[in-house]
């Protein structure tokens, strides 16, 4: 039997940092529904569900081309359910309903700068690697960000201490989540293997090319992006 392919957009209601920003009208057109009609166009997936809490998100969701699914349980609708979390949760639901699914991608509903190429790709080489466990959007980032630090009590908390007493010159190459999208095995999702601690597909961007959407700037600099 054919083994299939589905898509997981997950949009909470609530968004503590940008609010509604899910469904926030983006060129005329809530923001969630480019992540959607590009998984529609890209032909990779049989099902394309939103996990949310709300109706209103998925009425939404469904008129641009997502197919009907439950709302998800309140329990993972809080500030600290991780991703790996609520994909483990979705991904067990889903696999009930239909046993044949294969691969999982989530794709992250403010995705804007993710292309249909880059969905097959990943389709692909997941299918064709077994030793490939996800494939995302990533980017390149200046090396000097490897001796960031935080600070707590009124101390100064070195972000990675691996890299401290490193010349720049020695550093290797950084890179940063895009936040785009997630291709993984439905298994991986389930036991909520680590995204970063794995082998992995890195499809990498221009870091001038995209923004991970989480606040009001974010928001402006998508626009600007988005224009050009």
């Amino acid at each position: 039997m054919t083994k299939i392919d589905i898509a997981v957009i997950p949009a909470k209601a609530f968004s503590r940092r940008l609010p509604n920003k899910n469904i926030k009208k983006f060129f005329g057109k809530p923001i969630i529904s480019y992540a959607i009609l590009k998984a529609v166009k890209s032909k990779c997936f049989k099902k394309i569900f939103v996990s949310t809490d709300s109706e209103k998100i998925r009425n939404i969701s469904l008129k641009y081309g997502a197919d009907t699914f439950k709302l998800r349980s309140s329990k993972y609708t809080k500030d600290k359910t991780t991703l790996l979390d609520l994909m483990s949760y979705e991904c067990k639901r889903i696999k009930k309903q239909y046993p044949l699914v294969r691969n999982i991608c989530c794709i992250l509903p403010t995705a804007l700068f993710f292309n249909i190429k880059q969905l097959k790709k990943s389709k692909k080489i997941l299918n064709n690697k077994k030793s490939i466990k996800f494939s995302f959007v990533c980017s390149e980032i200046e090396s000097g960000l490897s001796k960031t630090f935080f600070i707590k009590k009124n101390k100064i908390k070195i972000t990675n201490k691996m890299f401290l007493k490193k010349n720049s010159q020695f550093l290797p190459k950084f890179y940063i989540d895009a936040g785009q999208f997630y291709y993984s095995r439905i298994e991986s999702w389930i036991k909520k293997r680590d995204i970063f601690d794995n082998n992995c597909n890195l499809i990498k961007v221009p870091s001038n090319k995209f923004v991970d959407i989480n606040y009001p700037s974010d928001w402006k600099k998508a626009i600007k992006i988005f224009k050009k």
